[in-house]
């Protein structure tokens, strides 16, 4: 029997990132920024509250096959007019996960 955990959504908590400038965004602070009619549906709200930031990432859980031998993960990066998302594929081997594959898209 496959174990479904893909329905909900688990965060990460900023306290975690150590020795980076990097700041996690919660889903509500994100739609705050970005979608507000308040701001008018733009980026520049965010952009003043976060003036160095180069835009989101954003990346998923990895999925894994049924024996745990092959992954996959989603990485993205969004700026205003410009948005790229790639998916990897991983293999393990010897204890060690390896690259096998990847697909990108991006848009503008």
């Amino acid at each position: 029997k496959i174990k479904k955990n893909n329905n909900k959504g688990y965060y990460l908590d900023s306290s975690k990132i150590i020795e980076s400038k990097s700041k996690l965004l919660s889903d509500a602070e994100i739609d705050y920024l970005l979608n507000n009619p308040d701001f008018g549906y733009s980026w520049d709200e965010l952009y003043n509250w976060y003036p160095a930031s180069p835009g989101l990432y954003s990346t998923s859980r990895a999925g894994f096959n049924q024996d745990s031998t092959l992954a996959m993960i989603c990485f993205g990066f969004n700026q205003p007019v410009y948005a790229r998302h790639s998916v990897y594929y991983l293999k393990k081997e010897l204890e060690k996960w390896l690259l096998i594959g990847s697909a990108g898209i991006q848009t503008e």
